[in-house]
């Protein structure tokens, strides 16, 4: 075949090579699959060298260095037969002395590199370990070959070797079809380079070749493009149409002639309806700069069919997290295309060629156990219960991401829509950035609550006795008791009195009761109350009861929803005052401990008898928080009223919240089972504990009635 005008395929050549040390020749291919096999003809050769010189402006003084295994077609087209077809020279290391890249390119001074990732990882971590002595070099530039590179590694390149890396196309069938330029000005970033037009070419899916911006299946020809594909003429009738070799890549061509690699046709994933490109989620992983290699790949899903997540590998000493991974993707991926499950390994399986073996991950994600976690906190409830409705599904969890369960983007914008109804609040767009599962959500929620000093909200309007409710809800400042005012069918108005959120040890229950009460009364001079409470918050609606019982005022009914009832219980009433007594005569410091942490002390003990289940509250206890010890410290005073208590079907089989105990400090007492859990009663089942309060207030007004009738 006649070489090219510009090339002579008899120019002299000049090989300087080290002793090249004995490899044996391993096949690219390793299953028993007859591979394709790829002739290369002198005139690709010829036309290879003759690109590349325009490319990089080489002259015989170039010298490569030839890293890579010469059995691969990239080390043995582009860096061995290049440089020697356009007279230059080509330095081949003897990896049996030593991997060092450095000394390589001090002693064999090859003015270019071309070469994998991983290679140019190992580089760039030698180098910056030898920082302290200069670096020798020839370098002109480095060329990047065989996968994308992160980008902190190729910006520690550029760095420390001062010379650009630059990125390319081509396979193995069309030899290097474009690349990077050296020079800046005639690079743009994200893409591979600029082609010639009359060589590559975007092709829609029914045939007809596109115009600049549309994206479609790369096409090639022209002399740099294999004859055909040896003894397969099945493959060569699938891989040649119209003249136009199809390359099984995408990508697109813009106005300024600019290439953009999309990935592989093979390499997509339909999610839905919904195309996900694996190169470009791997693109974006690898812009993390805690990032040193990633791979994304295919997922079965149950409703979507399939789903994409992704592997990394951190750089040292990098403690990146997967939601800090996901994070950063949200400002580079739209959210349908952000891998549901970051998996952070030491390093992923790959081929001899440096290609990752995807398929390895996707069947370990598809063996991967998942662990469906309930809810542990008020507000998951009810998102749990929006998720269930609108994906279809009662296996979720709420660390389970709600794009990945089947969800889309306008699913996501009616679940949204749906939670700020619930907590009453516009929850802004930036704070749903990086946000995919249900814990998540609600920590975005509580976080986007403003903050405000009030203690009394006014939840409804009404006439008649007012109800002050306690909620308890130290978080979210009782979203669930909003749910709760706009069930009751009662006419009396409802307030909602919130929690302090003083951090201070010493708080007590008698002093937050003594906050709300000055506000109650400065805002009512005159008539009655009814009170009421949700745990923590039953015992601060007792406590303001009495007090307002103690300044005159009358109280109708005190509600307690799931309320502690210990301190209740004349044993640990005797042993308050009995660590009262023992606080007052040790000294000072002693007292002021016991004070502080004694009845929880206490507590502890009874519940390591078996008193207290195990469960939400051991853990409770063992951690003790600003409420958990007023609440331990709180004895309740006895009082001439109406009690009521609503109990959870969970909560009835715990010694806790007996409501015998209250029998012994009220005039009165009625009490009532509903569905749920603690956090579920006045979440998901927060109309049958309003039911439960309407038939209270009913009885109390139908009482009240009969009593003036009778007068």
């Amino acid at each position: 075949m006649r070489p090219s005008n510009r090339l002579s395929s008899t120019a002299p050549t000049r090989v300087w090579c080290q002793p090249l040390a004995a490899t044996p020749i391993r096949w690219p291919w390793s299953s028993a699959k007859t591979p394709k096999l790829v002739p290369v003809t002198h005139r690709n050769l010829v036309v290879t060298a003759d690109k590349r010189k325009s490319w990089f402006d080489f002259t015989p003084n170039d010298r490569s260095l030839c890293a890579t295994q010469l059995h691969y077609g990239q080390a043995l087209k582009g860096v061995l037969f290049t440089p020697l077809l356009l007279g230059g020279s080509v330095a081949y290391p003897d990896r049996a002395v030593d991997y060092d890249v450095l000394s390589w390119l001090a002693d064999l001074q090859p003015t270019w590199l071309d070469a994998a990732p991983a290679f140019l990882m190992n580089l760039l971590e030698r180098a910056v370990a030898r920082r302290e002595a200069p670096l020798r070099h020839c370098l002109r530039f480095i060329r990047l070959g065989a996968a994308p590179l992160p980008l902190a590694v190729r910006q520690g390149l550029e760095e420390v070797f001062g010379v650009p890396v630059l990125e390319g196309y081509g396979l193995s069938e069309t030899g290097t079809l474009s690349v990077n330029s050296i020079a800046p000005e005639n690079r743009k970033s994200g893409t591979v380079g600029r082609p010639s037009p009359h060589e590559v070419a975007i092709r829609g899916e029914d045939g007809h070749l596109l115009p600049p911006g549309a994206a479609g299946e790369i096409v090639a020809r022209g002399p740099g493009v294999m004859p055909g594909y040896l003894h397969n003429e099945e493959a060569n009738r699938a891989a040649f149409v119209d003249g136009w070799f199809l390359t099984g890549d995408l990508g697109s061509i813009d106005t300024d002639g600019y290439l953009t690699y999309l990935g592989r046709r093979k390499e997509f994933i339909n999610r839905g309806g919904e195309k996900i490109t694996l190169y470009e989620v791997e693109r974006a992983l690898l812009l993390h700069p805690s990032i040193q290699d990633a791979a994304a790949y295919s997922v079965p899903h149950p409703r979507l069919g399939e789903n994409v997540e992704a592997a990394v590998v951190l750089m040292p000493d990098a403690t990146t997290t997967p939601q800090d991974i996901k994070t950063f993707l949200a400002n580079h991926l739209v959210p349908f295309k952000i891998p549901q499950h970051v998996a952070i390994m030491s390093e992923l399986p790959k081929g001899a060629t440096g290609k990752t073996f995807r398929g390895q991950l996707s069947e370990a994600a598809a063996n991967r156990g998942r662990d469906v976690v309930p809810p542990v906190d008020a507000l998951h409830f009810p998102i749990l219960e929006i998720w269930q409705r609108l994906l279809g599904r009662a296996d979720i969890g709420i660390d389970d991401d709600f794009f990945e369960a089947g969800g889309d983007s306008l699913l996501a914008v009616q679940m949204v829509c749906e939670v700020e109804a619930i907590t009453r609040q516009r929850i802004p767009p930036s704070a749903l950035r990086s946000v995919y599962t249900i814990r998540e959500l609600a920590d975005a929620v509580v976080r986007g609550m403003p903050t405000t000093s009030e203690l009394v909200t006014r939840a409804k309007d009404g006439s008649g006795t007012p109800f002050l409710f306690c909620h308890g809800d130290t978080s979210t400042r009782g979203f669930y008791a909003l749910r709760l005012a706009d069930r009751l069918t009662c006419k009396q108005p409802v307030y909602l009195l919130h929690p302090h959120v003083d951090p201070h040890p010493k708080l007590t229950i008698e002093e937050m009761a003594r906050s709300h009460v000055s506000q109650l009364v400065a805002a009512q001079p005159t008539g009655a109350f009814r009170v009421g409470g949700y745990c923590n918050g039953g015992l601060l609606a007792w406590e303001i009861a009495c007090q307002l019982d103690h300044l005159g005022r009358e109280v109708e009914a005190v509600v307690l929803v799931d309320t502690i009832s210990l301190n209740a219980r004349p044993v640990f009433r005797a042993i308050a005052r009995l660590l009262g007594f023992v606080a007052a005569i040790v000294p000072k410091r002693m007292g002021e401990k016991l004070k502080v942490d004694g009845m929880l002390t206490i507590w502890r003990v009874f519940m390591r008898a078996g008193l207290l289940r195990k469960g939400k509250w051991r853990q409770y206890l063992s951690e003790p928080t600003l409420y958990s010890r007023a609440m331990s410290n709180y004895v309740p005073s006895k009082m001439k009223t109406r009690v009521f208590c609503v109990v959870c079907e969970e909560s009835r089989r715990k010694k806790i919240f007996s409501t015998t105990p209250w029998v012994n400090i009220a005039h009165e007492l009625r009490s009532n089972i509903v569905t749920g859990t603690h956090y579920g009663c006045i979440t998901k089942h927060v109309g049958e504990v309003a039911r439960s309060f309407d038939e209270f207030f009913h009885s109390i007004d139908d009482a009240a009635q009969e009593n003036a009738s009778i007068r």
